[in-house]
């Protein structure tokens, strides 16, 4: 909307606005069609809910959007400083999911697309039809033709009557709204990881992943020694990508949405994943890349991840600790993935789904405290009564 022609008194013409005019056409340079755009500073983005419903923001909060894109970070004044307050971020109908690139001046732009926001909402429209699903003690060829759901991630798609009205009747909007935006906003920080982070964080990063999946390497890429044409370099920007993913978790985590509602940021991050992962099954029926490594090995590593995060009982000392609805949707997202990558059949992994979701559970039941300290405030003659609460 920003440079739409039908909005021309959105241009930014104002002569006294010469720094910002050429930030403007650099932008718009760079992406070749209409953007909107905000610095991310925060930059893990409390406006991440504006870009998920930008168009049906009121006219205040587009008004808002366009003072922030008028006033340059400060960090700007130290060209030899990079920071995450000098970054921008913005909703583009683009080919990539999310993408980073440089604007002129030096300062990174972050990219979400549309489409990618789209895939993410409708994925987590299908997850909680998976726990139903599980529930009722499927055979495996009915977990099988449930499949079909994952029909309505094909662009233009539409479902028949009857798998509509089974999606509408297990939705749950603040899930999907909420997890929606921890994706959007896991994104955004990997690719901050890729504009601020320097070699030797990367290379700390990657590290983890030795105890998360050990051999990984070797059983994972080995094989595809002979089918790129340079291996060496792809092997490079695997690394780095999944380098990226690891220090988004840990982005996350230190950001102020991790402190309430640390599960959903986890879940937002393995939705991102999924996403990328349909939409290479929809562009080119997940051929190997030559840049990126498969979405369901760093679903894994970072799920991995988060799992030993998880663990530590350091995160917990100043985090909430989730319910029981939380953890029980954790549990269930390793075998979503799987379910929608085909693992659940005779031939594969057979019927393995229930030991797959108990192996998290289990996990996350033993290592994420039990005990929780709580006030209870209760209403008394003398006024109000305050009773310090551990609850298990």
């Amino acid at each position: 909307m920003l440079f739409n022609p039908e909005y021309p008194s959105l241009k930014l013409e104002d002569p006294e606005e010469k720094a910002e005019n050429r930030l403007a056409k650099s932008q718009r340079k760079f992406l070749g069609s209409p953007v909107k755009a905000a610095p991310a500073q925060p930059w893990l983005l409390n406006a991440v809910g504006d870009i998920g419903n930008f168009k049906n923001a009121s006219t205040s909060a587009i008004d808002q959007w366009l003072q922030a894109w008028r006033m340059p970070p400060r960090s700007w004044e130290r060209p030899d400083i990079l920071s995450s307050r000098a970054v921008f971020v913005g909703l583009a109908d683009t080919a990539d999911m999310a993408s980073v690139s440089t604007l002129q001046g030096g300062a990174p732009f972050v990219t979400v697309s549309s489409r990618f926001i789209k895939l993410c909402t409708q994925i987590s429209e299908i997850f909680p039809l998976f726990g139903i699903l599980v529930a009722s003690d499927p055979t495996l060829d009915e977990i099988q033709a449930m499949r079909s759901l994952f029909q309505y991630l094909e662009p233009n798609s539409t479902l028949d009557v009857p798998m509509a009205q089974l999606l509408q009747s297990a939705s749950d909007p603040l899930f999907i709204e909420r997890t929606t935006a921890a994706a959007v906003r896991w994104s955004i920080a990997h690719e901050m990881a890729h504009a601020v982070a320097g070699q030797k964080d990367r290379q700390n990063a990657y590290k983890r992943v030795s105890d998360l999946m050990p051999n990984m390497e070797a059983s994972q890429w080995g094989p595809k020694r002979y089918k790129l044409e340079k291996y060496e370099v792809s092997l490079r920007r695997y690394r780095d990508e999944i380098a990226c993913d690891l220090l988004a978790n840990d982005f996350i985590l230190d950001s102020p949405f991790a402190a309430d509602d640390l599960i959903t940021q986890v879940s937002g991050a393995l939705l991102a994943l999924e996403a990328l992962k349909w939409e290479g099954w929809h562009d080119d029926r997940s051929a190997l890349s030559p840049t990126h490594p498969s979405p369901t090995l760093r679903f894994k590593i970072v799920l991995n991840d988060w799992l030993t995060k998880l663990a530590d009982p350091d995160v917990w000392k100043v985090r909430e600790r989730p319910g029981a609805l939380g953890i029980e949707d954790l549990a269930h997202w390793v075998g979503f993935e799987k379910w929608g990558s085909g693992a659940y059949r005779s031939h594969r992994d057979g019927a393995t789904w229930q030991d797959d979701i108990d192996a998290v559970r289990q996990h996350l039941t033993q290592s994420i405290p039990e005990i929780m300290n709580d006030t209870i405030y209760a209403k008394t003659d003398e006024g109000i009564f305050r009773v310090q609460h551990t609850a298990r």
